[in-house]
């Protein structure tokens, strides 16, 4: 059989490439993880026929009995992914989000979102999973949804509007989404009934409808004002900002804000307008906010080095302006710092 092809997001600076999920794939294969999945693609489980549901990338769930010896590190997904935790827990991170999910919280990841699971390893629990592919695979493509999703197009639209917008991508699930999710994981495993797809179909695009209330609810009123999807500079520039903030070899460039705005293909006057609505700060606070996240983590994991060669590390052009900008940040200097680590 030929060699599936993994997809990729290619963007004005480098490409993404979706994960495999091979921590997955190899617990399974040693035993230590029962896994009932359907899938298409790259995905572990059980192969879904090609004109069967289509898009559908993975549903199902995995069972840990006992804690692993691995997570699934910082990675990118091609669809829009969701979660629901049965029994358990686990750790679940995005760039602005990091929570210990317990038995009936629900995640949602857009498509090509950064996200792990595991800190660093997963905890014993049962994890339900949905993947469903938007085809996005580089900043212009538009979101487009499999045709088995039946909620009308202007649901669809503002579906997508508040899931790219979300800041808060958990939240506990209600007692009628705890019913879809059981209804799903149900008909999943009860895959030898001759209705079992027409079930999964229905109890995906109920979570999907369902998701959609609770999303208009977060935002206060359902006649709320949405702003419009973000542009291809606005993605162009929260992919950068998200490198900066994961990428440590990122920092150490002596980035300006023209330098940065040139490398996102954008003005300016954009690049810092799509800086402050991501982040709420200029783009040289952002910068300096991520380096002294850096260098906060080189002190508590490598506390021989010494300050100068911490601020060189981590992009500062002299140990004085690294001092200065530490203590604006943190309230104290990085001696300061380094000494209460050391007395703790």
């Amino acid at each position: 059989m030929a060699k599936t092809k993994i997809p990729t997001y290619r963007y004005s600076t480098g490409v993404y490439q979706a994960d495999t999920c091979q921590p997955v794939r190899e617990a399974v294969a040693k035993g230590s993880l029962s896994l009932v999945n359907l899938a298409h693609g790259h995905y572990p489980g059980e192969l879904l026929p090609e004109n069967v549901l289509p898009g559908l990338l993975t549903v199902g769930h995995w069972d840990a009995k006992q804690s692993q010896d691995w997570g699934l590190d910082w990675h990118r997904n091609e669809g829009l992914e969701l979660t629901f935790l049965r029994s358990g827990s686990i750790d679940f991170m995005t760039q602005n989000v990091s929570k210990k999910l317990v038995p009936n919280d629900m995640t949602f990841c857009t498509p090509w979102q950064l996200h792990r699971l595991g800190n660093p390893c997963i905890d014993p629990g049962i994890l339900q999973c949905v993947q469903i592919d938007l085809n996005i695979r580089n900043e212009v493509h538009k979101w487009s949804w499999p045709q088995w999703i039946i909620l009308t197009e202007d649901d669809r639209h503002e579906l997508a509007q508040l899931l790219l917008y979300n800041q808060m991508p958990v939240c506990p699930a209600d007692t009628k989404m705890l019913q879809c999710w059981g209804q799903l994981y149900r008909a999943v495993q009860d895959n030898s009934k001759l209705s079992h797809i027409s079930n999964i179909t229905i109890h995906l695009n109920e979570i999907l409808l369902l998701l959609l209330a609770h999303l208009r609810k977060t935002k206060g009123s359902t006649e709320h004002t949405l702003q419009p999807i973000p542009s291809p500079s606005y993605r162009v520039v929260q992919n950068f900002l998200e490198e900066l903030k994961n990428v440590p070899s990122q920092l150490e460039f002596p980035w300006s804000v023209r330098q940065m705005a040139k490398m996102c293909n954008v003005s300016e006057s954009v690049f810092t307008k799509c800086c402050h609505q991501l982040t709420n700060l200029t783009p040289v606070n952002y910068l300096n906010q991520c380096r002294v996240n850096h260098a906060i983590g080189i002190m508590q994991t490598q506390p021989e080095k010494s300050i100068t060669v911490i601020a060189f590390d981590c992009g500062f052009s002299t140990s004085q302006y690294f001092a200065t900008v530490f203590k604006k940040i943190t309230g104290v200097s990085p001696k300061e710092f380094m000494r209460e680590r050391n007395t703790k």
